[in-house]
């Protein structure tokens, strides 16, 4: 098992977005400074950018804005690799711009990639169908 590739757990990448304890901090730092430099590679699954949004929400507090632009401050790092990054980035696109879960969004491009639809009660995918539809227009 190669010891240079790291997935980041949430609360990695919460160190990197909100002040704590200080060892912590300072081992995330160090971490992506070797990262920056390319010793390590760094990658990101899309479920840990849920949480992430969902920590920040939630427990931090953070506004919708302040949460979009982390959220987006992860995915432009260019030292991580973030999964199905496309996906990731119209997903936090949407969020910008529709007050809907990220979860449903999420659900909504997994729908459009599997060319399948979806069963729900939910009419938020009403709300994010025509942001997507803007965004993705040619």
């Amino acid at each position: 098992m190669a010891t240079n590739l790291y997935l980041l757990d949430t609360n990695y990448l919460l160190r990197s977005l909100v002040s704590g304890e200080k060892k912590q901090v300072a081992e995330v730092e160090l971490l992506f400074e070797n990262a920056r430099k390319g010793r390590c590679k760094l990658f990101v699954i899309p479920e840990i950018i849920l949480e992430v949004e969902y920590v920040l929400r939630k427990v931090y507090r953070f506004d919708r804005e302040s949460v979009g632009n982390d959220l987006s401050s992860i995915v432009n790092t260019d030292f991580v690799t973030v999964d199905n990054e496309d996906n990731v980035r119209i997903a936090i696109d949407i969020y910008r711009m529709v007050n809907v879960d990220l979860v449903d969004i999420f659900l909504f491009l997994a729908s459009k990639e599997r060319g399948m639809g979806i069963k729900t009660f939910d009419k938020d995918f009403a709300k994010i169908q025509k942001v997507y539809n803007k965004l993705t227009q040619v």
